[in-house]
């Protein structure tokens, strides 16, 4: 975990320029499928009026959602080890040695994905502070609404939660590419130490 610390501050240039549009792209994303999740009284009378084109639009930002996490998980670990997509595509081919591998190491990687998820909730407790608020307000508001209250917040409300959300879901895969690196550099240490051993029977042998 130190060590995946010390490749993101000596090389935190180059983590942006290759992956600032893979991370953009997946927290607006996942910003409009925050928004999507909370209450909204008008969005909702808007999807009983036209359920078809509510289904396409959730289909459409869930299906981005989904595929641009990959895409950006992709990016990072392309960014890791500094190869092009096609070699990653070409590792994934091998899957299955990389499953029984991780199977049999599955004790070090749940140790540092639990201490690592459990250092990232704690500084999103504090960086979600501001969208915490907002989907509070939100909350209460819309109650008010379907108790016959008006509203109550302003017309850009709704715009200021995206900014706030995307704002929030960028910095959070800025932690969760720490979390990305961390695995990877355990992943090939458990691999190369696979290897040693293969070699030391056939030396022994």
């Amino acid at each position: 975990m130190s060590d995946a610390l010390e490749i993101l501050t000596h090389h935190w240039r180059s983590a942006l320029r290759q992956n600032w549009i893979a991370a953009l792209v997946f927290s607006i994303f996942a910003s409009i499928t925050t928004i999507f999740h909370l209450p909204f009284l008008a969005l909702r009378d808007w999807g009983i009026e036209y359920p078809l084109s509510s289904w396409i639009i959730q289909t459409i930002v869930y299906l981005g959602c989904f595929v641009s996490a990959l895409f950006l998980v992709l990016s990072i670990l392309r960014w890791v080890h500094q190869c092009k997509t096609r070699n990653i595509i070409r590792k994934i081919k091998h899957i299955g040695h990389y499953i029984v591998l991780g199977v049999r190491h599955f004790g070090g990687l749940l140790t540092i994905l639990l201490l690592s998820s459990l250092i990232i909730a704690c500084l999103m407790a504090i960086v979600a502070l501001p969208a915490i608020v907002l989907s509070l307000s939100q909350i209460y508001a819309q109650i008010g609404a379907y108790l016959g209250d008006p509203v109550g917040l302003p017309n850009y409300f709704v715009g200021l939660m995206f900014v706030v959300f995307t704002i929030t879901w960028f910095v959070f895969v800025i932690f969760a590419t720490w979390e990305i690196v961390a695995l990877y550099l355990y992943y090939g240490s458990a691999e190369k130490q696979e290897q040693e051993k293969i070699k030391l029977n056939h030396e022994t042998n």
